[in-house]
């Protein structure tokens, strides 16, 4: 496959991010939660800090790059880049558009999934094990986004969190039980294993 009238020198799966399959609806979620787009030269480019390369290297293999990722010492994070005017058009079905930071948001709620939300919590959310203070401890799960985004997983989900608004994001949490069940619906699914779905079957065998 050619870009214009040149040879791409890195070849990736055309249908990655089509949103057809489980792994196509995580990578999307990801991506809206750390990727980024510069459409007009047809770019996509995805990060993650160096505790959280098995995610940038599950997304090497989903969309089928042969490249290495770049090191950045001074954020101790990687980077891997390519070109596809495909992934470009069918990243910005979900929203995940240029410059989309302060403004990411589903075009349609129809697109929300467990799986699109496994793979926004794997890239840009929080999943804790917590003592409150006594012997007891609890499970803790958290993510942040844009007041509509926000909103569409509040009206969308079947489990209430709470929100409050941190600046520019709003951010949503699910405490105890509630936190249980939510982890239970969006991990249900096989796949790769984050380091955030090992806490939450860690807590599991914790209670067991």
């Amino acid at each position: 496959m050619s870009h214009g009238r040149f040879k791409l020198r890195y070849q990736t799966k055309a249908n990655a991010f089509d949103g057809a399959a489980p792994d196509s609806r995580w990578a999307l979620g990801l991506m809206a939660a750390d990727g980024n787009v510069r459409s007009a030269a047809a770019q996509v480019r995805f990060g993650q800090g160096a505790k959280n390369k098995d995610i940038l290297d599950a997304m090497k293999a989903h969309i089928g790059h042969e490249g290495e990722p770049s090191y950045q010492a001074s954020t101790n994070s990687y980077m891997m880049s390519w070109t596809s005017g495909r992934h470009v058009d069918d990243l910005a079905v979900y929203g995940v558009v240029d410059a989309k930071s302060l403004s990411f948001a589903l075009p349609e709620i129809d697109l929300m999934s467990f799986d699109f939300l496994r793979g926004y919590i794997d890239g840009d959310g929080c999943v804790g094990y917590y003592s409150n203070g006594t012997h007891r401890k609890y499970l803790h799960v958290s993510w942040v986004g844009t007041a509509e985004f926000i909103n569409q997983c509040q009206d969308w989900l079947p489990i209430q969190g709470k929100t409050r608004s941190l600046g520019n994001v709003t951010e949503i949490r699910f405490s105890g039980t509630k936190a249980v069940e939510l982890c239970g619906l969006i991990y249900s699914a096989q796949g790769f294993k984050s380091r955030k779905q090992s806490i939450y079957e860690s807590s599991l065998a914790e209670v067991a």
